[in-house]
């Protein structure tokens, strides 16, 4: 019978192991091959006896007749077509299953000799991450080769790319995860009743060495510069994250009372407050401005209570001695000087006037009387010396005691303060007698506070006048000065200045002779020129330039400039050119100097009263540095004019940035300000100099500039505000320098008019130099460091801004305070209200200057005149 083709699957099986191509013969017979099975289905007979071969394997194959005796002939035939090879033959099946065992053992055989090849790899990867097994001797080196082999690593994980430092940073972690593990699985059965990050927190809050871990300082340190990117991105999206972050900030973000305290210190408004809080709310970090606006109502009105604010004819103010003692106690605990290290103390009283508002017609002229506490230390500290000097040169040194709120006139001062603090001014400078004829002692009384056991002066003179047997532990002496500008000064001895007969705070010179500035005097002892120029302290150049001026009469300076009109006999000058050429001065010879022989002799009345002198006011290097550095512009305006400079000279000052034009007329020239003085000085003026020298105007230019350096030199040294600035010799060649200043100017310039400020008659006759050395030889103080610079600066920055302040407050509660005043706002005469509301906006303009300025950051200090004592509101 025609025998079906094989299976598919078999001519592939033997295509794996005979390459046959498909189209050939073989393979076409092979395709038909398949055996029959006989009708007995595998039954067969063999003849045992005959033993014969191919029976068998005929059999066995399953080629057998229909009498069951094996069919050789078929069996051959069908091997000779391949039928031993195909899969229906057991012998064929058995090749093939060796075939296919064969094949898988090869398999077998390459892989396992490529599960070795790994074996080997895995080895030495394995030597290669050794040193990552000791954690304690694991570097950034080391690690960094491991993972990344072919790059050369970086300085630090900051400096990695982004993808490299995931990777790195995951390393890391699958490092240390055993080290974690162990860490987590301690700490929650240490603290079973707590979460694991919670005890973590506990232990990083112990204090730990330096190099660990666990130290606070490292962590925080590197937590916080590591995690910042992170917190940024999540801290909006997280609640847990920004309730955390919340509960930490809790330690360091001010609270309500904090912010109010600070707020009223720098006269921040509430609206400032409520801006920034708008800005930064969504981080739930800062107080609600309600809240701060509850606290400062709160703190204000302590303070007031506290200070004890008493109305004035035209203003508000403080008793002094209660606002000395409290601001002592507050610069003792800010500066943290000892009571011990203080040999006296210096009660600087400043006052200036001063237009709050931003236009002539705002009717908000102030005079601000304001204090600060200057100590005279026992022995020399420098840190201690250096605090106060800078101090000092902050307007947060000024406390406000007295408000005035008119303009600074004689009578105004007089009703304001005279009147109201002669008395306090004499019991803290002089000793007095009680009524119970006890001596209350000068100064300050301390006593020791039972509950601190520190030495406290707050209430010390009131408890020493109420009882007669109490005696305080320590007293500190203390002296006055005042501070102010010129026109101030003139208003607080009641002196009508330029316009009255006497204009010089320190002498009796008349007005009308302030320009007399030389006089001749008589030579006591035979001696050479430069021994008697160094005891009058004058440059022996400008020994000559006064004397041959004098000698030379009629319309030159320094005769015109002469005491007295005071003149050289013919004698006299006969003499001093002799002394020119023998270079000696005898005995009885009358030479031309500086009349410096007044200094520190007028007498005001007031001060007088109080024990004081004319010493007790420090003149303002501020204001006279402004009025000097005028004269020098009012010289070069007309220097300018006649040599037809004057454009080129505004070229100079637009130049040089500043807002100032030279125009009018040389008496109407615009005032300077400070920010355009010390830009004159340095920039401006030696330009403008090299601009105008000229020879058929200026026949000594060269002397000019010197001249000019020379005020240059003597402004550095008497503006400066630190002692350790100056350099050797520098304060005692001041009254030399100065000397040589005034007479080289007055004789290059020869006219009167360009040194008419009263400021210059203070250079000539050595009061700058006196009060100069009296500061630094008894007070120990720079005198630059006692102007006025920093009572500007306070008008500029809390002085406008509380007058503004005080309008909104006032027109918030003017219903309020018009009532408590018996007034009707629509029923009563406009004039009065306004009346009223001046007073009242007033009020509140000193509340902001003089209570904010009280209220600190740190404390506050409550004042209890019964004992003395200190309450901290905490």
């Amino acid at each position: 019978f025609q025998a079906p083709p094989l299976d598919c699957n078999d001519m592939e099986e033997l295509m794996r192991f005979f390459w046959f191509q498909i189209e050939s013969r073989p393979m076409t017979i092979l395709q038909r091959i398949l055996p029959a099975r006989t009708a007995n289905y595998g039954r067969y007979y063999i003849r045992h006896q005959s033993n014969r071969g191919l029976e068998f394997l005929a059999a066995f194959e399953g080629f057998v007749k229909e009498d069951g005796t094996p069919d050789v002939l078929m069996f051959l035939t069908r091997i000779g077509q391949g039928y031993m090879f195909s899969t229906t033959s057991i012998f064929g099946s058995t090749f093939r299953r060796y075939f296919k065992l064969l094949e898988d053992y090869n398999t077998l055989q390459n892989e396992n000799a490529r599960l070795n090849q790994e074996i080997v790899a895995l080895r030495e990867k394995s030597e290669q991450l050794k040193p990552l097994f000791d954690i304690q001797k694991l570097t950034f080196a080391n690690l960094w080769r491991t993972i990344f082999p072919k790059k050369e690593y970086p300085q630090g994980v900051d400096s990695m790319s982004e993808s490299d430092h995931l990777g790195y940073l995951r390393t890391v972690l699958s490092c240390l995860q055993p080290v974690i593990c162990i860490l987590e699985s301690c700490l929650q059965n240490l603290s079973p009743g707590y979460s694991i990050s919670k005890m973590f927190g506990y232990l990083i809050a112990i204090p730990q060495r330096k190099t660990s871990v666990l130290n606070l300082e490292n962590f925080l340190s590197g937590f916080s510069s590591s995690i910042t990117k992170t917190l940024r991105c999540r801290i909006l999206s997280n609640n847990s994250i920004r309730m955390a972050l919340r509960r930490i900030s809790s330690c360091l973000m001010p609270t309500a009372e904090q912010i109010a305290r600070e707020s009223l210190e720098r006269g921040i408004s509430h609206s400032s407050i409520c801006h920034v809080y708008s800005m930064y709310h969504y981080t739930g970090m800062m107080p609600c401005p309600k809240l701060v606006t509850t606290s400062r109502a709160q703190i204000k009105k302590h303070v007031q209570e506290l200070l004890g604010l008493v109305e004035t004819a035209d203003g508000y103010r403080i008793p002094l001695e209660r606002r000395l003692e409290l601001h002592l106690m507050e610069y003792m605990e800010q500066q943290h000087v000892h009571l011990l290290d203080i040999k006296k103390l210096l009660t600087l009283l400043a006052f200036d006037g001063t237009r709050l508002g931003s236009s002539a017609q705002s009717n908000s002229s102030h005079c601000e009387f304001t204090l600060t506490c200057a100590a005279v230390f026992s022995r020399f500290v420098e840190t201690l010396v250096r605090q106060q000097e800078d101090f000092l040169n902050s307007p947060l040194s000024l406390a406000t005691f007295l408000l005035i709120c008119m303009d600074d006139t004689i009578e105004n001062v007089k009703r304001n303060f005279w009147e109201m603090y002669l008395q306090e001014l004499i019991a803290l400078i002089k000793d007095t007698t009680l009524d119970n004829g006890k001596i209350l002692k000068a100064g300050l009384h301390f006593y020791r506070d039972p509950e601190t056991n520190q030495l406290t002066c707050l209430g010390g003179r009131a408890r020493t006048a109420s009882s007669l047997e109490d005696v305080p532990e320590v007293v500190l002496p203390l002296e006055i000065y005042f501070k102010g500008d010129m026109k101030g000064f003139w208003n607080l001895v009641a002196m009508k200045g330029i316009r009255g007969t006497h204009c010089c705070l320190f002498c009796n010179i008349s007005t009308s002779a302030k320009h007399e500035m030389f006089h001749i005097i008589n030579v006591e002892t035979e001696q050479s020129v430069s021994n008697f120029c160094a005891e009058v302290s004058i440059p022996v150049d400008c020994f000559w330039i006064l004397n041959d001026g004098a000698a030379e009469g009629g319309s030159n300076i320094v005769q015109l400039c002469m005491f007295n009109r005071q003149t050289l006999s013919q004698a006299d000058k006969a003499a001093l050119r002799s002394s020119r050429s023998s270079n000696m001065l005898h005995a009885g010879q009358r030479v031309v100097v500086l009349k410096q022989d007044e200094s520190f002799t007028r007498q005001h009345d007031m001060l007088n009263q109080c024990g004081l002198t004319c010493k007790s006011m420090i003149l303002c290097m501020l204001h006279l540095k402004l009025r000097i550095t005028s004269c020098f512009v009012k010289w070069f305006y007309k220097t300018a004019t006649k040599m037809r400079l004057l454009q080129a000279v505004n070229r100079v000052l637009v130049t040089s940035g500043i807002n100032y034009n030279l125009e009018g007329s040389s008496d109407r020239l615009p005032s300077l300000n400070g920010e355009q003085c010390d830009d004159m000085v340095e920039v401006a003026l030696p330009r403008i100099v090299d601009v105008l020298i000229n020879d058929s105007v200026l026949n000594n230019q060269f002397q000019f500039q010197e001249v000019f350096k020379i005020w240059s030199r003597i402004l550095s040294t008497i503006t400066k505000t630190h002692r350790n600035y100056f350099q050797p010799g520098e304060i005692e060649s001041l009254q030399g320098r100065i000397n040589s200043f005034v007479i080289k100017y007055v004789s290059l310039t020869g006219d009167k008019q360009m040194f008419s400020a009263i400021y210059f008659h203070m250079l000539s006759s050595g009061h700058v130099s006196d009060l100069f050395r009296h500061h630094m030889d008894v007070n120990e103080l720079p005198l630059g460091l006692l102007s006025m610079s920093t009572n500007e600066l306070r008008h500029k920055l809390r002085g406008r801004g509380a007058w503004r302040q005080a309008g909104a407050q006032a027109n918030k509660n003017m219903k309020r305070d018009l009532a408590a005043a018996g007034l009707d706002k629509d029923n009563d005469d406009p004039e009065v209200i306004r009346q009223a509301a001046k007073r009242h906006r007033g009020l509140y303009t000193f509340i902001n200057m003089a209570c904010n300025q009280f209220v600190t950051g740190i404390s506050i200090l409550s004042f209890q005149p019964s004992n003395g004592s200190i309450i901290v509101l905490e």
